[in-house]
């Protein structure tokens, strides 16, 4: 995939993880235009400006691409409704004020609801037996196994690469120990179990979609937590440094011709290492 849809993509991933004043589910969408009628909701809309292009060598087997992303904030609003307005307005900042010097991982992290941000279990499918029970507290999804039960959370992935590695990375707490399960054509990790800290796994996969990325406790009257999951491809380039930030002034597109549409945008440009080796 190019480095133009990895970067756009990474973004959309990030706004939907991140949590803000306001709900809204973002789109990498090439033509920004929308019916009227669908801008009654919020819209987020993020829309590859430029393509990439290459600036001279950073290092030796080192490449620099710059990368133009747009951001559109839209929503149908009355001119006189200062309450909407305003806080659409603070919405593009604070969007903005996310990716001001924001490292931003590409491709996207694969996991949907890694950093449990909605407070539930949006996202994952939770399984119980006997007295089992899973939660979230405090950005962490809490799994409880009473003297005859166990619980598990678990998610399917597709569109990923045969014979691709990837990097799942998560952090356990909690009393007790977490058991990690990856299934896809074949077993990729086996019920193998991780103690209390930041773990990382590394797999080669077996198909292009994982059946069951499951955590579950690793035992009867235990509780485990676990938080901060990600799965990235491995080998992926990473942003290393955000060069600017600019948002576009409101009155530039506030209310177009006689549809009262509020409008805002900002232009992200990332600087991305390549190694070209």
């Amino acid at each position: 995939m190019s480095l133009l849809i990895d970067v756009a993509d990474s973004i959309v991933a990030e706004l939907n993880l991140a949590a803000f004043g306001q709900q809204f589910t973002a789109v990498r969408r090439w033509n920004p235009r929308r019916s009227l009628k669908s801008l009654s909701a919020l819209r987020v809309d993020v829309v590859p400006s430029q393509p990439s292009v290459e600036t001279e060598p950073a290092d030796r087997g080192v490449f620099q691409n710059d990368v133009s992303i747009d951001i559109a904030v839209r929503k149908r609003a009355d001119v006189n409704d200062l309450t909407t307005l305003d806080a659409l307005a603070g919405l593009m900042e604070e969007i903005t004020d996310y990716f001001q010097g924001h490292v931003l991982p590409i491709p996207a992290d694969l996991i949907t609801a890694g950093r449990f941000a909605s407070g539930d279990l949006s996202g994952w499918q939770p399984f119980y037996i006997g007295d089992g029970s899973s939660s979230v507290v405090d950005g962490k999804c809490r799994l409880e196994a009473g003297a005859l039960g166990s619980a598990q959370i678990s998610q399917a992935i597709s569109g990923l690469l045969d014979g691709t590695t990837y990097t799942l990375k998560f952090t356990v707490s909690g009393t007790h120990d977490v058991k990690l399960t990856v299934e896809a054509d074949s077993t990729l990790v086996d019920g193998v179990t991780y103690s209390a800290g930041r773990q990382s796994v590394d797999f080669v996969m077996d198909g292009t979609a994982i059946s069951a990325l499951a955590f579950a406790t690793a035992g009867n009257s235990q509780m485990s937590e676990v938080s901060d999951i990600s799965l990235i491809r491995q080998g992926a380039d990473r942003i290393a440094q955000l060069r600017t930030t600019e948002l576009l002034a409101i009155a530039d597109a506030a209310y177009q011709h006689e549809k009262r549409v509020f409008f805002a945008a900002a232009t992200l440009t990332y600087r991305v290492h390549t190694d070209g080796s």
